[in-house]
């Protein structure tokens, strides 16, 4: 099944719950923008691609960016728009290949966040990306990456993971690994009343790691400034270096 059917027929209604919720993802993000001192100093035109329900746009747009959000899926854009009402955000429903053709102008931080630089067909393709938003960086701009490192595969009973649980749901995935992609199968248990009630779905996503990544960005002549490895997701930050003189 294709990232947009598995969104469609299962994760895009529970993708709130599933994450965290908003104000949790919402600070985390802003908390990150300040630690990386990625406050506007440029244009402050911002883009931020695969935004989901918002998480990271209306953190930048309360930085002080003026912010384009891409993201192709119709529930989380809705969410976003209702969550960034008032803050200057743009919400374009579009797939993310397309950012060169949908963004308004040159920007001075791209951002690419929670592992959606994984739902590409390929590491050839999240390449073709990075050079993209390479080239939609003005001089002195920024990238912000964050992905999970799929470096090590895991085996046996580690390919199973719990993400979240409650009184009335329980959302576990299964992970297969290729040597490009990954195979993920989402399984949601709801209570209806008399048991359980199991929905199911997979999907491929392309299987990144660290090294990839930050090789992409120098090949598309960004300097890495930040590498870190935080809970298995790489913090990646890559900047445009100045026009010549």
């Amino acid at each position: 099944m294709s990232v947009r059917k598995h969104y469609e027929q299962l994760l895009a209604e529970h993708y709130d719950w599933v994450f965290g919720g908003f104000e949790a993802n919402a600070e985390r993000a802003a908390a990150l923008l300040g630690r990386l001192d990625l406050l506007p100093r440029l244009s402050g035109r911002a883009i931020d691609l695969g935004s989901g329900p918002g998480y990271f746009s209306a953190p930048l747009a309360q930085a002080g960016y003026s912010v384009q959000a891409v993201d192709w899926e119709p529930t989380l854009l809705a969410a976003l728009r209702g969550r960034c009402d008032g803050l200057g955000v743009e919400a374009v429903q579009e797939d993310m290949r397309n950012a060169a053709r949908v963004c308004s102008g040159p920007v001075e931080l791209a951002v690419c966040t929670g592992d959606s630089l994984a739902h590409l067909d390929s590491p050839r393709e999240a390449a073709v990306v990075v050079a993209q938003c390479a080239g939609l960086l003005e001089p002195g701009g920024h990238l912000l990456l964050e992905f999970r490192d799929q470096a090590r595969a895991l085996t046996g009973a580690d390919r199973f993971l719990l993400l979240r649980s409650d009184a009335e749901r329980i959302f576990t995935c299964a992970l297969e690994y290729g040597d490009e992609h990954v195979e993920v199968t989402d399984l949601l248990h709801e209570r209806d009343g008399v048991g359980w009630k199991l929905r199911k779905s997979a999907y491929r996503k392309a299987r990144l790691t660290a090294g990839q990544v930050e090789a992409s960005c120098r090949a598309a002549g960004l300097e890495v400034e930040l590498r870190v490895n935080e809970a298995g997701m790489i913090i990646l930050l890559a900047r445009k270096p100045e026009a010549s003189a």
